[in-house]
């Protein structure tokens, strides 16, 4: 019973705070403000640019995107993870925040080259990143270490300071 007076109360809490966006012209979503294809591309190239730390966050930069993941979820890769597939790399997600227990593996996401540019080319990143840092028997995760994560933003940060990326 409480819990539909809840549902009752909140859904009109939101029906009342849309009407006066809808009046006072209000603005139309909240939280964070997605960037566009061409910031990606250009925070892309500037990673191809940077030193052999640049080329990891590039690499997870690109795998966030192209995988539409959390940080979390890209830090957490394993080697036993991928696998090719004709052209596509399969990137299996053990656990995610919509599946906590782990019940969708078998849906794989697919990730695919880009020709066209080399720049936003997950393949080509991967494949840099495997040149600067070769994997070895004893890794079981592409970020091997703890606060993958931490690391990539500390990169990020400083690549985004940068004032060539600023304009």
């Amino acid at each position: 019973e409480f819990a539909e007076q809840l549902d009752t109360h909140f859904c009109g809490k939101r029906k009342k705070m849309a009407r006066e966006v809808a009046e006072q012209g209000g603005k139309a979503h909240s939280g964070k403000a997605a960037f566009s294809h061409d910031i990606y591309v250009t925070i892309c190239g500037t990673f191809l640019q940077g030193p052999a730390e640049f080329q990891m966050a590039g690499l997870f930069f690109r795998l966030t995107w192209n995988l539409m993941c959390r940080a979390n979820n890209a830090s957490s890769i394993a080697y036993k993870h991928l696998e090719w597939h004709n052209d596509a790399l399969r990137i299996y997600f053990v656990h995610s925040k919509t599946d906590q227990e782990g019940k969708k593996v078998r849906h794989p996401r697919h990730c695919y080259a880009n020709p066209f540019d080399h720049r936003q080319c997950l393949v080509t990143a991967l494949a840099i990143y495997w040149l600067l840092f070769p994997p070895d028997a004893s890794q079981a995760f592409l970020f091997p270490g703890s606060r993958q994560y931490d690391r990539y933003r500390v990169i990020l940060t400083r690549l985004l300071d940068q004032t060539e990326t600023k304009a």
